[in-house]
């Protein structure tokens, strides 16, 4: 059994409970705790979370620097794999595990428990757009970013996801319970700087 059917036959040992809500919020904790690790090497670097109306959510990391076309490329490979692999997402993201009080719930699982994902990297006018669906991969494409995601950046990542409406009972977001539990893992994290915009 792969990692994609290993989270669906047991997602609440994956993100925590699904009656309360715990485990559709823990999907954007996991996806904002693995974009902070990276501010470690990327201290200019800020994390934000949009809430759409059709109750996808977007968490995007994004920064001054530019990335040529070769470290987009490897990047964008190594989040496809971290996307149908729990093994390579903590190859990919080995720093998330020392997140204060974040949230492990990697991009394998994030795609598990989703009816899509969009993952896309990007610096300058290069985008590489990567699509799942029902956890499978689809294709890279190229396609314009999300508009949302551009936010005084020259480069960066950002993950679209719209949870499964066959796995959880609801998927409409909590925007305070959110917004207490980043502003909780902000405090515990010097310098993280985590924005959400509720857009619904």
């Amino acid at each position: 059994m792969d990692d994609i059917a290993n989270v669906r036959k047991r997602p609440g040992m994956y993100a925590g409970s699904i009656p309360d809500g715990t485990a559709l919020h823990n999907l954007v904790l996991g996806t904002v705790t693995f974009a902070m690790a990276r501010t470690r090497s990327h201290p200019s670097f800020d994390t934000k979370v949009v809430l759409h109306n059709d109750s996808s959510v977007t968490v995007c990391f994004a920064g001054p620097e530019e990335w040529d076309e070769a470290n987009l490329a490897a990047l964008s490979d190594a989040r496809r794999r971290a996307a149908t692999s729990i093994a390579d997402g903590i190859r990919h993201e080995p720093d998330a595990v020392d997140v204060e009080g974040g949230i492990w719930c990697d991009l394998c699982v994030v795609n598990a428990l989703s009816d899509w994902m969009c993952d896309q990297v990007w610096s300058g006018e290069l985008v590489q757009t990567q699509m799942f669906r029902d956890g499978a991969f689809e294709a890279t494409i190229r396609t314009p970013l999300f508009p949302e995601v551009i936010f005084e950046g020259h480069s960066g990542l950002s993950t679209t996801f719209l949870p499964s409406d066959k796995i959880f009972p609801s998927i409409t977001f909590d925007a305070g319970r959110l917004r207490a539990s980043l502003s909780n893992i902000c405090a515990q994290n010097v310098g993280a700087r985590v924005g959400l915009v509720d857009g619904r």
